[in-house]
């Protein structure tokens, strides 16, 4: 007998010896553990049967798997690809054809899935899925091919790993997609993390047209999440981007990837400037967002923060804001259809980048607008 089958009766014996000793019922708790223990041993195989079958696909280099019994979100399955280089979008669909179906074998009902493909070089990133269409499997498995070459295509327009993440969608229609820096330790980063985090968003600034030019089949809405930016549902324009650019050669991109999940009340924010997109409403216009955030008032930071607020006046559409935590200084860029919420502050910056030069679109002024509903 192989160790890995002696470990559920270790396991099952030790537990109802301490049930036994414990004065409980020693019949109903015996089958309740024993059907546990056995439970959670068949998701086990069962996972390590999908293993078997991942390791035999064209493009597959290994495979590996973990289960978690009482995970963050109960239950949790996991299966790990790492690919060979140049694997194809048509390899890809196989491997998550046979991933879905592993996890919509009758072991594994209930249990919260997780899948991870990556590349088995130094500087490949990661592709993480937890989003899995059970019911229309083969529409499911075209879409994880078009997104895996998107993925690939877009690494090689930016010059950079990339981390591309799978999720429920709101909708239920498909998946939503995210892209991020990979996180620190991830594609052979070690303990670079900030620095590496900054430098992917800076190549993809230095190279946003080629990414820009990436044929994209699934047309999923996508969070973009770097250092100095956060757009959603898609990329940004050419235009917004050139903006930022622009202005990281004056004031730092901010990057929050190295904040604690949960900060703690001092913990030190960090500054810089932020392209933010977000379109709240279909029906809504996109909202634009140049944000510079500072911890204190300072004067350099004043005379940098007037010289972006006059290049973003050339820019429709779009809200400029200067931050501090005891004050800002905020601008819109064209007519706003709704209202404009407006403080002396916002008079006195927009007055500055007035006399510093800047060539105002029509209605343009200070203050936040806050588009009607």
């Amino acid at each position: 007998m192989t160790r890995t089958r002696r470990l559920p009766a270790v396991v099952a014996g030790a537990v109802l010896l301490a049930l036994g000793l414990a004065g409980c019922s020693f019949v109903d708790d015996a089958g309740q553990v024993w059907g546990i223990v056995n439970s959670d041993f068949e998701k086990q195989r069962s996972l390590a049967r999908a293993v078997s079958a991942l390791e035999l696909l064209e493009g597959v280099e290994s495979a590996s798997s973990n289960f978690t019994a009482a995970g963050l979100s109960g239950a949790e399955a996991e299966l790990h690809v790492i690919v060979r280089p140049g694997t194809t979008p048509e390899q890809a669909r196989s491997i998550s054809s046979t991933t879905r179906e592993a996890f919509g074998a009758p072991e594994l009902e209930g249990v919260n899935p997780l899948f991870t493909l990556r590349g088995n070089g130094a500087a490949d990133g990661v592709l993480t899925r937890n989003c899995f269409d059970l019911s229309d499997g083969a529409l499911a498995d075209v879409a994880f091919a078009a997104d895996f070459a998107y993925w690939r295509a877009g690494e090689i327009a930016v010059g950079a790993p990339l981390s591309m993440s799978l999720t429920p969608s709101a909708t239920g229609e498909a998946c939503d997609r995210g892209f991020t820096a990979p996180d620190q330790g991830d594609a052979g980063q070690g303990d670079a993390g900030q620095g590496d985090a900054v430098r992917t968003a800076e190549l993809l600034l230095d190279n946003f047209e080629a990414l820009a030019a990436v044929p994209d089949e699934t047309q999923n809405a996508t969070m973009w999440q770097f250092a100095g930016m956060r757009a959603s549902p898609s990329l940004p324009s050419a235009e917004l981007v050139g903006l930022l650019d622009d202005i990281h050669d004056t004031i730092p991109l901010i990057d929050y990837s190295q904040l604690p999940e949960n900060p703690a009340p001092d913990t030190e924010y960090p500054e810089g400037v932020l392209l933010a997109i977000n379109e709240l409403n279909p029906e809504q216009p996109v909202v634009a967002e140049i944000m510079i955030s500072q911890r204190a008032y300072r004067n350099a930071d004043w005379l940098n923060a007037i010289a972006a607020g006059t290049l973003a006046t050339r820019v429709p559409d779009l809200s400029f804001r200067y931050v501090m935590p005891e004050r800002q200084f905020q601008l819109h860029t064209s007519t706003c259809e709704g209202t404009v919420n407006e403080s002396s502050d916002d008079q006195k910056f927009f007055d500055a980048i007035v006399a510093h030069g800047a060539e105002l679109l029509p209605g343009a002024g200070p203050g936040t607008c806050v588009p009607e509903r």
